[in-house]
């Protein structure tokens, strides 16, 4: 296993936020790592860097270390510079704009927020039910759509939209920790409910499942469960949170043909990415090795060999191509 200490790598995201809450009580400005400002704005690490050698902007400051952070400010802007990307606007045109300028083209552009794309109407029922923990009321509707959609529709136009629309919501203010808890527990449950009369069937080599430690979403694991069982395979779960050594010892009794592993956003690190290629290079090379979550495309530096799964349909392709 690598040890912390043994890798040169950034703070993670709990850690980045406390440092920014001890940072804006003694009035000095949050110092963000590259890492986390990716995952605040959505832009790739790799864009950053290009940004400030192309346009000089945003200028970081550097520690000893070489290790570049962020002030609020900077995030913020950056945010704002995402949102005008969407938009359409092009990056030579937005990016060398000060913030002034910026605000009045989003202005200009940006859509009212009555104008705005709501989540889904169900999604919505799903978070007001959850505002007031009406676990009954979302377990029945969470099994009436999957017994009349059909599983693979279920968790492509109700659970992928409906985790969306959580992020979205949590974001706005709309609802809290507690509320978004509440519903990913249910989910959980609804998903291990429905694998469980699919395991009889399954067979062939296992595919082992796991997140690495300091991961402690799970919710992506049961996805991936659900849709490697209703391929008719077999799989082992080992949960999140679960030390590399135990996932070596696993996978070296169980020889299985696939380890796949869930990243969370808040996860997706330079240190995380150095594990995973740890892990490729403890693993036999017939074993494959599997990378998806919402934190899996915002990974830099992953080694050869090594597959990110940037959505159910490419588990699905993977699965199909195993022998």
């Amino acid at each position: 296993m690598i040890n912390k200490e043994n890798i040169n790598t950034e703070e993670t995201h709990d850690n980045e936020a406390l440092q920014s809450e001890e940072a804006s009580s003694k009035g000095q400005d949050a110092i963000w790592s590259i890492s986390a400002v990716s995952r605040m704005t959505r832009l790739s690490q790799h864009t950053l860097r290009a940004w400030e050698r192309r346009f000089g902007m945003p200028v970081p400051t550097r520690l000893p270390s070489g290790h570049r952070r962020y002030t609020q400010d900077q995030v913020e802007h950056l945010q704002m510079i995402a949102r005008a990307l969407r938009l359409g606007h092009r990056a030579g045109d937005i990016v060398p704009l000060d913030i002034e300028k910026l605000k009045e083209l989003l202005a200009i552009t940006e859509p009212q927020p009555e104008q705005r794309k709501r989540p889904p109407s169900w999604s919505e029922g799903v978070l007001e039910k959850a505002t007031v923990f009406d676990r009954k009321s979302i377990a029945d509707e969470l099994l009436y759509s999957s017994a009349h959609m059909g599983i693979r529709n279920f968790l492509r136009e109700r659970v992928a939209p409906l985790l969306d629309s959580i992020g979205d919501a949590w974001r706005e203010g709309r609802i809290d920790v507690r509320h978004e808890h509440f519903i990913s527990e249910l989910l959980e449950d609804t998903l291990r409910s429905l694998r469980m009369p699919l395991e009889p069937n399954m067979s062939g080599p296992p595919i082992l499942l796991a997140a690495l430690s300091n991961e402690l979403h799970g919710l992506g694991i049961q996805m991936v469960a659900l849709t490697v069982a209703l391929h008719g395979r077999q799989l082992r779960i080992l949960g999140s949170n679960t030390p590399m050594d135990d996932i070596l010892a696993t996978s070296e009794s169980l020889q299985p043909i696939a380890v796949g592993l869930s990243v969370s956003t808040y996860t997706a690190t330079t240190q995380t990415a150095a594990k995973i290629n740890h892990l490729r290079s403890m693993l036999p090379n017939s074993t494959l090795l599997w990378v998806g979550g919402q934190g899996a495309a915002f990974l830099e530096g992953l080694n050869p060999g090594i597959q990110v799964l940037r959505s159910l349909d490419d588990l699905e392709r993977a699965l199909e191509q195993l022998p």
